[in-house]
């Protein structure tokens, strides 16, 4: 498949003009434009057979979530989220090499169950919610997050000489990031 990178390169440019359209013509911040262009929504665009989501909800989701970027709730939850970002990459730089998802039996802490569990439902609720146009109660279940990942980060130490341990924490991590990235890259935002 040689235009494998022609199409990358055209999807990429695509995905610039668009997040150049939310600032421009919707006028939402440039943070939330850049964190809704890092979406798996967006992703999800490149295969056509694959389309779960338009242009159009992808924008309108934009619009709701710049109304709601300056909230303490999803201020707080984008922080905590690049703080899971932030490990998992160097974890990443050291060569760690750990799973998309956890394995269950390996959820050793009462904290990181929570977050598990969690997660779970929060991923429901986000795909539920943003297919019924329903955007509010997709920032709402995103940020309902944060006090399960404070307690996590308060009380789990990721980085552990157990490997096994350690890559299933990773992994959960990796889940919790990948579950509302899915919407938004609110990492992206951790910096407001």
């Amino acid at each position: 498949m040689q235009d494998a990178p022609l199409r990358s390169a055209i999807y990429s440019f695509l995905l610039d003009r668009f997040e150049f359209y939310l600032q421009e013509s919707r006028k939402v911040h440039p943070q939330v434009a850049r964190a809704i262009r890092r979406a798996r929504t967006a992703g999800d665009l490149q295969e056509v057979s694959g389309q779960l989501v338009a242009y159009g909800k992808i924008a309108s989701f934009s619009e709701k979530l710049n109304v709601e970027v300056g909230t303490p709730q999803v201020l707080a939850v984008a922080g905590l989220l690049k703080r899971a970002a932030n490990i998992q990459r160097q974890a990443r730089e050291r060569g760690v090499q750990f799973p998309h998802a956890e394995t269950p039996e390996l959820l050793a802490d009462a904290a990181e169950q929570e977050l598990a569990r969690q997660v779970t439902e929060v991923d429901a609720q986000i795909q539920k919610s943003y297919g019924e146009e329903k955007y509010g109660e997709v920032i709402t279940a995103i940020a309902g997050l944060q006090p399960v990942l404070n307690a996590f980060f308060d009380s789990v130490m990721v980085m552990v000489d157990d490997t096994q341990l350690r890559d299933n924490r990773l992994a959960l991590l990796a889940r919790t990031e990948s579950t509302v990235r899915w919407a938004a890259d609110l990492s992206e935002l951790a910096s407001l």
